[in-house]
């Protein structure tokens, strides 16, 4: 690029400022400053019979030194720092005057800015991402006195992508769709996009730069769609568009939540109409009243909500009640009872950092419900653990009680598929109980167990904390770190 420039014009100027010129012992004042008529010279005058001494020079070098009447320089180009210097000499009192400007112009990069880009967009569930950029060229500044005007580079180009940052890779970004390539800003000052979320690119290699622990992922799957936490829209401009030179970037992080599908088998809720008893030789007590099918199908379909209500609200996670299968979404089943995990309220296949992006748990409500009498009968004979489970509990236990019970379950499983609480990376608990709360956790400074955490294993589990008669339930301090970090929000 040919490098622009722009002259001054400098006068000497009576009664103005800074020079001081000695005329018989009487002081007068002059003073050098840019003319504001933009002409290419610099010129002198305004005092009879001056001889001027006129140098112009720019980080290139000196210019036209030149020593004469006239009061025209000649034009000169390049450089972005002028200076000029004109020494008078008024002949009729043997006095001079000498005035230096120095004028410089500074390059601004052309620049680009990321306006109405959807933040927490699922493609999941056939949602867009909007992504406005808007660009603007290159342009030289001035430090003219008189205010001159930007002077504009043309022909830059952009182009729009989206990407993840990484590791090594392109500049420490790895692109994955290119949304509008070789964009000319000059005819094309702002470009829209609506992004559904499909990439076009195989397997990262890099690992994704994810947390400041310098734990992280490789993402995203071949040709599936960008997996949670968040990706990057990244525009760039190349100045004179000289695409091998290094380039104005300007990035936006777009957060993804994870999905978790609710899925209900169909004949599930009839589980939540039968009455429970207890009954021995000499007892016989109604544990659990039942309820219609219209209020158990009701109170099921609403465990998507309460289920949301749960976790952390900086964690960006939807759970959808829905039959139909939604791409890269977990999904929880909702199920009356399996034969093959009778002693089970719930199961879920633990994944390490939600590495895998669709995986599958399910809760057992028959198993609930059949584990009361069970609960009960330990309670009556006065089991240690047990002490205290129905005390001031006022039986038999409405639908709202075991829907509690159902609520903070189909809350623990999800939270395996998310990678709670991973041995591995968490600190969690090995062996047949793995991934859940470690005795760290869940043992209280009195030795006595803390049961309101929800990530316990079954180990810890009581009837009356299940049901929220103590009080709700809720995840431990580390568990609730540990989502944010994974999933976060803006």
């Amino acid at each position: 690029m040919v490098m622009q420039w722009r002259c001054i014009t400098l006068q000497i100027t009576p009664f103005v400022s800074n020079l001081r010129h000695s005329v018989s012992n009487r002081p007068a004042r002059y003073s050098g400053h840019p003319d504001t008529d933009d002409v290419r010279r610099i010129r002198a005058g305004a005092i009879a019979n001056t001889r001027w001494r006129r140098r112009v020079e720019d980080n290139n070098g000196t210019m036209d030194p030149a020593t004469g009447d006239g009061s025209t320089l000649s034009d000169y180009s390049g450089g972005t720092k002028v200076i000029a210097t004109l020494s008078g000499t008024d002949r009729s009192h043997s006095a001079t005057a000498t005035v230096t400007r120095c004028v410089s112009k500074t390059y601004h990069s052309p620049s680009v800015s990321l306006a109405g880009t959807t933040d927490g967009f699922s493609p999941h569930l056939g949602e867009a991402c909007a992504i406005v950029a808007q660009f603007s060229p290159g342009y030289w500044r001035w430090t003219c006195h008189h205010n001159a005007p930007d002077e504009i580079e043309y022909g830059s180009v952009a182009d729009l992508r989206i990407c993840h940052a990484v590791i090594g890779g392109d500049n420490g970004w790895w692109p994955t769709h290119l949304l509008n390539s070789y964009i000319d800003i000059d005819a094309t000052p702002s470009v829209s996009n609506n992004w559904g979320g499909a990439c076009d690119t195989g397997q990262m290699t890099s690992p994704e730069v994810f947390a400041p622990t310098g734990d992280n992922r490789i993402l995203p799957a071949s040709n599936g769609y960008i997996a949670p936490p968040f990706f990057h829209v990244v525009a760039r401009v190349w100045r004179g568009g000289d695409i091998t030179a290094e380039p104005s970037v300007s990035s936006h992080k777009v957060y993804v939540p994870q999905v978790t599908r609710i899925r209900i088998i169909p004949g599930t809720a009839t589980a939540l109409t039968t009455p429970i008893y207890y009954t021995d030789n000499t007892t016989n007590v109604l544990l659990y009243a039942g309820c219609t099918i219209d209020a158990a199908q009701t109170a099921l379909n609403s465990l998507s909500t309460s289920i949301a209500v749960k976790y952390p609200p900086e964690v960006n996670i939807r759970f959808i009640a829905s039959s139909t299968t939604i791409a890269d979404a977990h999904t929880l089943w909702i199920d009356s009872s399996d034969s093959n995990y009778s002693s089970l309220w719930g199961r879920a296949n633990p994944n390490d950092r939600n590495a895998a992006p669709a995986k599958e748990g399910t809760v057992y409500i028959g198993h609930i419900l059949g584990s009361l009498p069970m609960e009960y009968e330990f309670y009556l004979k006065g089991y240690s653990y047990y002490i205290g489970t129905f005390d001031s509990i006022n039986l038999p236990l409405q639908l709202g009680d075991i829907i509690n019970a159902i609520a903070n379950t189909t809350t623990h499983e999800p939270t395996h598929m998310l990678g709670g609480v991973s041995p591995t990376y968490l600190g969690g608990t090995t062996g047949s109980q793995e991934y859940h709360n470690p005795p760290s956790v869940y043992i209280n400074s009195n030795g006595t167990t803390n049961h309101f955490l929800i990530m316990n294993s079954w180990e810890q589990m009581r009837y009356d904390y299940e049901i929220n008669k103590r009080g709700s339930k809720g995840f431990h301090e580390s568990n609730k770190n540990y989502m944010k970090w994974l999933l976060p929000k803006p």
